[in-house]
């Protein structure tokens, strides 16, 4: 070690001392038995090792969650065994899970069978409920507001080297024909009531102030449950048959050099806040812009309704590897897809329900009721929003990277406790906003995958959802158990994740008390938390290089959302947030004083919450 850890109090902390590591590259014990072999041939695929051997742990070769959870689908696919997640945290190597894949052949607990089947082309093809639920929010709160949210996910990454204009055409399109989503569109629904018929009207219904909670509720159990809005006409999506974009190109080398990136950047921006046309369509957009003879951007914005963040990796992935085959001239036509989007939507519909749903509802529902139904986290630095700001916040964002140093002490810990980055960050997020707010139950907003079957890995679709993630922080107890507790919930998370968050919010809110209810949930303060890992660089072709740009969207919603990346060169914290409702200074204190609580939990991860310490040293 280069030093000895302290304790906040500058004395020995004989508790942070880490275990002992076995020597890298030593210690490999091969696999005995035909499970452990498939297992490490597994393991080797999704971690991209060349050999893992059988006490090998997963985690400290680099897993996380989301490998887990691609691992564990795998298990699912070759052996016809369903294992939840936490078994690879309890059992971390693989002579450890082989014994409990073993354990459930015996048992006769194979995988029930319930596949994700092909339907034959031509057939309509079902919305899925994050994309019901999507169209059905927009169609009410555009009855409410003048703007509505813009609902976009996107990436953008730089091109360096000579490009191919005609390869890069041919690629975004390659990867269109591959996946039906990309050519959805959203035709307006046809019914007995219109948006255009009934706005005046229920503009009215909302300036009476005692009809405005009944109109609220009213409006989710709709929203909820969408066979109610038949005789609106329900949503619905038409998958064109072909679909060609040409990549536009701005051209910004008339500008100073100086200028030019800067300038591409808020075009970028400007983009991704740009509506897409739901009935006509594209709903996706891709932009290159134009720095240098041999140095462009490349915008790639996809509305959420047919994307997430991990469909954005994969567009990028088979963006590169078409591209590379094409100016190679090795190209040839990639097998079809197993299943498409539409797939995965019927047979949500067709899965989600009766037991099957009342297990995710009784799951989540007591963990709702501890924070309530609307989890209200109101920083006290934050100011109350202007009446007109629903939906048209102006944001920025603040960042801070933490050193190397303290980002390897995390992982560190990490590995001692069990955990993942992601399950110590979101502690210790909680850990404090129980020192700003006081509160003993604590509700974060944040993303779940999603990709619990292996067909949906390399699909381009909207299968993440977000779900609230509740701690209980009663009697100040130690981060360490924090910690542990954290685990049980992002576990139990993951093991109740399918169901989506509207279906859920749907089966709740009708039991709960209208009196409590907000009069916008867009006004609601929340907290958002993700972690994310660094874009790995796509397949370089003939001399192009492609590497991600980090580009953030400016619109901000009613709380602050945190997104931790683990970078080559430390972890940086970014925190996005309204002008209208926070100011700058108390922000970067924020993230000082997260920085500063990170230390003092490395330093002694058993010290109690109000222990630790959360203003830098003189």
């Amino acid at each position: 070690l280069g030093a000895l850890p302290l304790t906040p109090n500058g004395k020995l902390n004989r508790r942070a001392l880490p275990e002992p590591e076995r020597p890298s590259g030593g210690g490999y014990v091969a696999p005995r038995t035909p499970t452990e072999e498939v297992l490490a041939g597994l393991w080797a695929e999704v971690l991209g090792a060349e050999r893992v051997g059988v006490e090998d742990d997963f985690f400290a070769l680099g897993g996380h969650s989301l490998l887990g959870m691609r691992m564990m689908a795998g298990v699912r696919e070759t052996l016809q065994v369903d294992l939840p997640l936490r078994r690879l945290f309890e059992s971390p190597t693989v002579a450890g899970l082989a014994a409990h894949v073993e354990n459930e052949i015996r048992a006769g607990q194979g995988l029930p069978s319930h596949p994700i089947r092909r339907v034959p082309p031509g057939e309509p093809s079902p919305l899925s409920m994050e994309q019901e639920s999507c169209l059905l929010r927009e169609w009410t709160e555009g009855l409410n507001l003048k703007q509505t949210k813009l609902s976009h996910t996107y990436t953008a990454c730089r091109l360096t080297g000579p490009l191919d204009l005609a390869a890069l055409n041919r690629a975004v399109n390659e990867i269109i024909r591959r996946h039906d989503v990309l050519r959805s569109v959203f035709p307006p629904a046809k019914g007995l009531l219109t948006q255009k018929s009934l706005y005046p009207v229920y503009r009215k219904f909302l300036s009476m102030k005692r009809l405005h909670r009944a109109v609220y509720r009213a409006g989710n159990l709709i929203y909820a449950k969408s066979e109610r809005m038949k005789f609106l006409g329900r949503p619905k999506q038409v998958i064109l048959p072909s679909l060609t974009l040409t990549v536009p190109v701005v051209d910004l080398r008339g500008l100073a050099r100086p200028e030019r990136e800067p300038e591409g950047l808020r075009l970028m921006n400007q983009g991704v806040q740009t509506p897409f046309d739901y009935g006509s369509g594209p709903m996706l957009r891709v932009t290159l812009f134009r720095l240098d003879e041999e140095e462009h951007l490349l915008s790639i914005v996809l509305h959420h309704i047919i994307s997430d963040a991990w469909s954005l990796q994969v567009f990028v992935r088979e963006l590169g590897q078409y591209y590379q085959a094409i100016v190679d001239g090795t190209f040839a036509t990639p097998p079809e897809l197993p299943i498409q989007y539409g797939d995965f939507a019927r047979w949500q519909r067709g899965w989600l329900q009766g037991e099957v749903l009342q297990k995710m509802v009784s799951y989540w529902r007591p963990r709702i009721a501890k924070v309530g139904l609307f989890p209200e986290l109101k920083l006290p630095f934050a100011r109350s929003a202007p009446a007109d700001a629903a939906y048209r916040r102006k944001g920025t964002v603040q960042s801070i990277t933490l050193a190397p140093d303290l980002h390897d002490s995390l992982n560190r810990l990490n590995r001692q406790r069990s955990v993942t980055m992601y399950m110590l960050m979101l502690a210790a997020l909680n850990a404090l906003l129980h020192r700003y707010t006081g509160r003993k139950h604590i509700g974060v907003f944040s993303p779940v995958a999603n990709r619990c079957r292996p067909e949906t890995h390399d699909l381009i679709g909207w299968f993440a959802h977000e779900h609230v993630l509740t701690t209980d922080l009663s009697d100040d107890p130690r981060f360490s158990t924090l910690l542990e507790q954290v685990k049980e919930v992002v576990l139990g998370a993951y093991a109740h994740q399918e169901i989506p968050f509207p279906l859920l919010f749907g089966a709740l809110i009708q039991h709960h008390k209208s009196s409590e209810m907000p009069s916008s949930i867009s006004e609601v303060p929340y907290v958002f938390f993700d972690l994310r890992a660094q874009p790995r660089k796509a397949p370089q072709s003939s001399g192009l290089r492609m590497s991600p740009v980090e580009n953030v969207n400016n619109a901000a919603g009613a709380g602050v959302e945190i997104v931790a990346v683990e970078r080559a060169d430390g972890l940086k914290l970014n925190v996005k947030y309204s002008t209208d409702r926070f100011d700058a200074a108390d922000i970067r204190q924020m993230l000082s004083e997260f920085k500063t609580l990170l230390e003092g939990i490395v330093a002694d991860p058993e010290a109690r919450l109000t222990e630790l310490p959360l203003a830098a040293k003189a």
